[in-house]
């Protein structure tokens, strides 16, 4: 009888207790609810190429402009029904950069002047393979005041061994001069040695040494001729010879479409006159609007055709709060010579995505009254790929501060996919429609994170619910231990 009443009495404080239960059901509901679509700012329509089940894209600007989290955090790709598709976002798989350097062979032509190079006769010689082995002028030994007038260079044997690698660049070594230099110089191409076609005449290598600093060019590119066996470097006659000591090429795979090339952000810079912090104080600032991953930095001549020179230190940061950090030393230059204008190389800043910029420059009393040049940002997209699940067209949603990343677990998948359909030449480039708002609010717009509410929602529930559920089960657990003394 005892027994039946301490079950009795368990049951009815079960019952008591059973409201708890709507409570854990809306906590189990939230933890595995996923976002819509209508939760997000911005969202593009995705078309695919074809029926292969890999597609991705280049990342669009307006992702960038909107997105709070790095590594597509706040994203998502749906299907027509509204489910979300397995997706991810990596690197580009080929960046362009010059992989391979391979050391070309170099011949010096004689000549008297420059105007004598298309009439001079050479004498080749060739080896087995019909690589260059020497070159020399016909008249070369009878004039005794010749002097080197061009550079032929045999690039077919580097181009053969660099495979589907296209020749890009050629970097130069020399004999240092005594004084500085700049040579202007013009690229030809050629098949057969006879026949020559101008490639670029606004080529130019440069050295120039000032108070312990040096500015200089060693290079020039050279990507219009990269299906040329042979080119020529030659320069005015007014010019001194350049005195050559190695010339390699730079190669490089260049399968990237137009959806992953460098992008560009032309930026105004703002003077900043005063300031409670003194790295901002007589400093300019600029701001990318957003977390772009940049590549390089320019900045813009003022007035076109001056000799302009820039020097000075770069920062960025995060966020408007954060510290700045230093991210080196920046300096430009556009300057007029003889050859022609010579201009400096972009600034590389890989990796760096703060939108927060700033430079001290070490002239600012060069800039003319309310003016400074403008910044050029290279940033080139990361891809995106996802498997093609469901019926198109596919919706990529994003700008979402408060959306969870998606689970590691959920992300690997890629990597359990057969081989054959990871391959880089078995997906598909798919195409990306036109921006239109989502039901989120716009990211751009907000000054501050916003409070993740969802998230505070579940946590206070779940945190509740285990408090209660702890009360309950010591509470029954006194009353039993009560009951089976009374029943004793």
């Amino acid at each position: 009888m005892l027994k039946n009443n301490l079950f009795v009495f368990r049951v009815n404080e079960l019952k008591r207790h059973v409201w708890l239960l709507p409570i854990l059901l809306l906590s189990t509901a939230l933890s595995a609810a996923e976002p819509t679509p209508q939760d997000f700012a911005e969202g593009i329509d995705i078309t695919p190429d074809d029926n292969r089940a890999l597609q991705w894209i280049g990342m669009p600007e307006s992702y960038y402009r909107q997105s709070l989290r790095r590594g597509g955090g706040d994203l998502r790709v749906y299907n027509q029904a509204g489910q979300i598709v397995p997706h991810k976002i990596e690197q580009p798989v080929d960046r362009s950069e010059y992989q391979q350097q391979q050391p070309l062979a170099y011949f010096p032509v004689y000549g008297r002047s420059r105007t004598d190079l298309d009439s001079l006769s050479l004498q080749i010689e060739r080896s087995a393979d019909g690589s260059l082995i020497n070159i020399e002028s016909q008249n070369q030994q009878a004039i005794a005041d010749d002097q080197v007038i061009a550079y032929i260079i045999d690039v077919s044997k580097a181009n053969a061994a660099a495979e589907q690698a296209s020749l890009k660049r050629l970097m130069f070594e020399w004999a240092e001069p005594e004084y500085g230099f700049i040579n202007g110089l013009q690229v030809s191409a050629s098949n057969d040695l006879e026949q020559w076609s101008s490639v670029t005449a606004n080529q130019s290598l440069s050295r120039l040494d000032y108070a312990g600093q040096s500015l200089g060019k060693s290079h020039i590119d050279v990507a219009a001729a990269s299906s040329s066996n042979y080119l020529r470097l030659s320069w005015p006659s007014e010019q001194p010879s350049l005195q050559v000591t190695a010339i390699s090429g730079g190669y490089a795979w260049s399968k990237l479409t137009d959806g992953m090339r460098q992008q560009h952000l032309l930026l105004p810079m703002t003077f900043n006159a005063e300031s409670d912090d003194t790295l901002e104080s007589g400093a300019y600032r600029f701001n990318t609007g957003g977390q772009f991953p940049l590549e390089q930095l320019s900045l813009v001549a003022i007035q076109e055709g001056q000799n302009e020179y820039y020097a000075g230190r770069l920062y960025s940061r995060a966020d408007k709060d954060k510290t700045w950090t230093a991210r080196g030393r920046v300096e430009q230059f556009r300057l007029n010579a003889e050859a022609g204008m010579v201009s400096s190389e972009p600034q590389t800043i890989d990796g760096i995505r703060d939108p927060h910029w700033l430079i001290r420059f070490e002239y600012p009393q060069q800039f003319p009254a309310g003016g400074a040049p403008a910044v050029r940002l290279g940033w080139r997209p990361e891809r995106l790929l996802f498997l093609a699940q469901g019926q198109p067209p596919y919706t990529l949603a994003y700008g979402n501060p408060n959306v969870s990343p998606i689970k590691t677990s959920q992300s690997n998948w890629l990597g359990n996919l057969p081989e054959g359909v990871q391959a880089a030449d078995a997906t598909a480039s798919a195409a990306l429609g036109s921006v239109y708002a989502l039901g989120g609010p716009p990211v751009a717009q907000e000054t501050e994170q916003q409070i993740p509410w969802d998230e505070v929602l579940l946590w206070g529930i779940l945190i509740t619910g285990v408090l209660l559920m702890f009360w309950m089960a010591s509470r029954l657990y006194r009353q039993m231990g009560q009951g089976v003394d009374a029943a004793d």
